[in-house]
């Protein structure tokens, strides 16, 4: 892929996945996470792709109880199918979700990942 920055056809290197939101609904703790891959030479973003997971938890269900979310520990991970000229890349994350209750001071941790295969990024602007 040609970088539009530096004007050079250029290898690819994963940038840092980012949190964009997190929510709580009922039981359910959704989480939005952007991953990019980066020029090798000027880490320019080039693609990018944007997950939203939604992962069901366990803890107190008062409902004058605020329910508070921190992500800890995202990853970028990339895996390969196949070898040779079709082999497959796909691109990904993984990421710990604590979830706690100031009231109960209760936490539960959840564990999210999802990746998608490395044609299916979107070109960045």
């Amino acid at each position: 892929m040609r970088c539009n920055s530096c004007g050079k056809f250029v290898s690819q290197e994963a940038g840092d996945p980012e949190v964009v939101d997190t929510s709580v609904d009922g039981d359910a703790v959704t989480v939005q996470v952007r991953i990019t891959q980066c020029c090798a030479e000027c880490s320019q973003e080039l693609k990018e792709a944007s997950f939203d997971i939604e992962k069901e938890y366990t803890l107190c269900a008062k409902e004058d109880h605020d329910h508070e979310v921190e992500v800890e520990d995202v990853e970028n991970t990339s895996r390969s199918e196949g070898k040779g000229r079709y082999a497959k890349t796909f691109y990904g994350f993984s990421a710990t979700v604590v979830v706690s209750c100031e009231k109960c001071e209760l936490k539960d941790t959840v564990t999210i990942s999802d990746e998608v295969m490395a044609s299916g990024m979107e070109e960045c602007q």
